[in-house]
């Protein structure tokens, strides 16, 4: 790609290197229309660190990609994946990928997967990969109230911090992108400590920011 600046005075060309087909989207059978983008992804794993282990949940899993993206990540640590959604095109693309993700090597056979057309606040107590204080990460792309329309969307995120910190271990970590800086309340505003914030463009009328929460040690 290249061009000049007014007057001819300067040119200028940007290289974009770009493998093709993109290894981050070989196990994607469709994408969600509200998904993530999988180097988004990959880059919130990264950023869960020694926490992408054990039980990771996706409160908001759309078509399981930030579920794949935090397994291929940490391939030795991950044990189960934990994927609750309300709309049951979601739940049936996230089962479709992860198992073209196993299908491909990408998911040991070992590792789990357990999807529910669930809310998340119910699926704290239906689930029981998401026992109290059994959850090592919880990594999500919430709405956002635009594509997928959201009451309060402030609630929404309330009840995402309340429900990370009572299954999170000790330890553990909530990886979340939130457009508007929502803070957690409550029980939740002492169990969970800001780690990192970190500005994401998203195609709003604002910034976004990317999430770091860590679970305070529990007593």
């Amino acid at each position: 790609e290249g061009g000049a600046e007014e007057g001819g005075g300067r040119w200028w060309v940007e290289l974009r290197p770009r493998v093709a087909p993109s290894p981050r989207t070989l196990y994607q059978t469709g994408q969600h229309y509200a998904g993530v983008h999988p180097p988004l992804a990959a880059a919130m794993a990264g950023l869960a660190g020694d926490a992408a282990e054990g039980v990771v949940w996706d409160p908001f899993c759309g078509s399981g990609t930030m579920l794949i993206e935090a397994a291929i990540a940490r391939p030795a640590a991950v044990r189960t994946l934990v994927g609750t959604d309300v709309a049951p095109a979601a739940v049936s693309l996230a089962t479709a990928n992860v198992a073209e993700a196993r299908r491909r090597k990408l998911l040991a056979d070992r590792v789990g997967a357990v999807l529910r057309e669930v809310d998340f606040r119910e699926g704290v107590e239906r689930i029981p990969e998401l026992a109290l204080g059994g959850v090592s990460l919880v990594v999500s792309n919430p709405p956002f109230g635009q594509r997928v329309k959201v009451r309060d969307l402030r609630a929404l995120y309330t009840d995402l911090f309340a429900a990370s910190a009572a299954v999170l271990r000790g330890g553990g970590r909530l990886v979340l992108i939130n457009p508007r800086r929502v803070a957690p309340e409550g029980l939740a505003a002492e169990a969970l400590s800001l780690e990192s914030r970190r500005t994401v463009e998203l195609g709003l009328r604002r910034a976004g920011s990317v999430e770091v929460w860590r679970r305070r040690d529990r007593a």
